[in-house]
C-alpha cells in the first residue's frame, strides 16, 4: 500500500496510472497536511511525497511524520521523495528531512517501479541524477511589463517572414520522446489529460502574474515550479525550461537578497515568453491530435 503526497492533478494521474500497472494499492493526498493525517489513520508500506506542495511541504511532512515514527504511534515506513528540482544540494536537503531515497520528475515508469520494489524489499536505489546538474540562473537582458489586460493568446498581428509549419511548430515545443513516454503511460486517458494540462498551465501562469504584481518572489516558485514539472512530464520541454528560469529567478530573490524591482523586471521578461511558448505548445498538441 503506497500514499502520495502530490498536489498536482496531472502527476498524480500519471503515478496513479503506474501504480495501478504494478497492482498496488494507493491513496492521494494534496498536501504534506493530509499526508500526516493519513499515516495516523492507515498504514502503508511506502511514501511518495511531492517535495513542494501547499499548506505545508514535503520536507515539514516528512519531519512530522519521522517524529511520529520515533515515539512509536506509527511503524517505520520509507519515504522517497518527488522533486523536479535541479539544484545543488537538493538531495542532501531530502536526506536530511529523513526521506529514504527521492526520484525526479518527470515521472519515468521504469524508475518508479525500480523505487517501489527496492523501497519495499528494505533495499536502496542510489541515485545521481541531481548531483550531476548545475543549475545557472540567467537574467535576461531585455524586460518587458505585462498589461494588465493582457489576454492569453499569443498576438496574431505580428507579420513573419516564415510562417513555420506544424510539423516544424511541433518540433520546437514538444519532444516527440517525452510524449511517446507521456502516451505509453496514459494510453486512452492521454487526450484528456492534453486539455488538463494546458488548462492547468494557464492557471499557474495566472498564480505567477498575481505573485509578481505584488513583488511576492516566494509566491512564484511553487506555480513555476509545478509548471516545469508537468511540462517536462507531458513532453513540453521548451516551456519546461522557460518555467525552470523563472523558478529560479525567484529562488534567487528569495536565497541572495537580490534586488526585488530588478529581479521582478527578469520574471516579468520570462513571463511574456512562458504565455508565447503556451499558446505555441497548445497549438502544437491541437495540431498533433488533428
Amino acid at each position: 500500500s503506497v500514499l502520495v503526497a502530490e498536489d498536482n492533478l496531472v502527476n498524480q494521474v500519471f503515478i496513479k496510472e503506474i501504480l495501478e500497472e504494478m497492482k498496488v494499492a494507493y491513496t492521494i493526498v494534496s498536501n504534506g497536511r493530509e499526508a500526516v493525517d493519513a499515516v495516523q489513520e492507515k498504514e502503508f508500506d511506502m511514501i511518495i511525497m511531492d517535495c513542494l506542495m501547499p499548506e505545508m511541504d514535503g520536507f515539514e511532512a516528512t519531519v512530522a511524520i519521522c517524529e511520529l515514527k520515533d515515539i512509536g504511534e506509527i511503524k517505520d515506513v520509507p519515504i522517497c521523495a518527488l522533486t523536479a528540482n535541479a539544484m545543488k544540494g537538493d538531495r542532501e536537503k531530502c536526506l536530511d528531512a529523513g526521506m529514504d531515497d527521492y526520484l525526479t520528475k518527470p515521472v519515468r515508469k521504469k524508475e518508479l517501479k525500480e523505487k517501489v520494489y527496492a523501497l519495499i524489499k528494505g533495499e536502496k536505489v542510489q541515485s545521481t541524477v541531481l548531483d550531476s546538474i548545475r543549475a545557472e540562473i540567467l537574467f535576461p537582458e531585455t524586460l518587458f511589463a505585462v498589461a494588465k489586460d493582457a489576454t492569453r493568446e499569443a498576438d496574431t498581428n505580428v507579420v513573419s517572414i516564415h510562417a513555420p509549419s506544424q510539423q516544424e511548430l511541433q518540433d520546437d515545443v514538444l519532444d516527440q520522446e517525452a510524449v511517446e513516454n507521456a502516451r505509453s503511460i496514459l494510453k486512452e486517458k492521454y487526450d484528456e489529460m492534453v486539455h488538463v494540462y494546458i488548462d492547468n498551465s494557464w492557471e499557474r501562469l495566472d498564480e505567477i502574474i498575481a505573485a509578481v504584481n505584488v513583488r511576492d518572489a516566494e509566491g512564484v516558485i511553487r506555480p513555476a515550479h509545478t509548471l516545469k514539472s508537468t511540462s517536462k512530464q507531458m513532453g513540453a520541454l521548451k516551456l519546461s525550461e522557460v518555467a525552470k528560469e523563472v523558478e529560479l529567478m525567484a529562488k534567487a530573490i528569495v536565497m541572495s537578497g537580490e534586488d526585488v524591482e530588478k529581479g521582478m523586471e527578469s520574471i516579468l521578461n520570462g513571463v511574456q515568453e512562458i504565455k508565447q511558448i503556451l499558446s505555441e505548445t497548445k497549438r502544437a498538441f491541437e495540431d498533433m491530435a488533428a
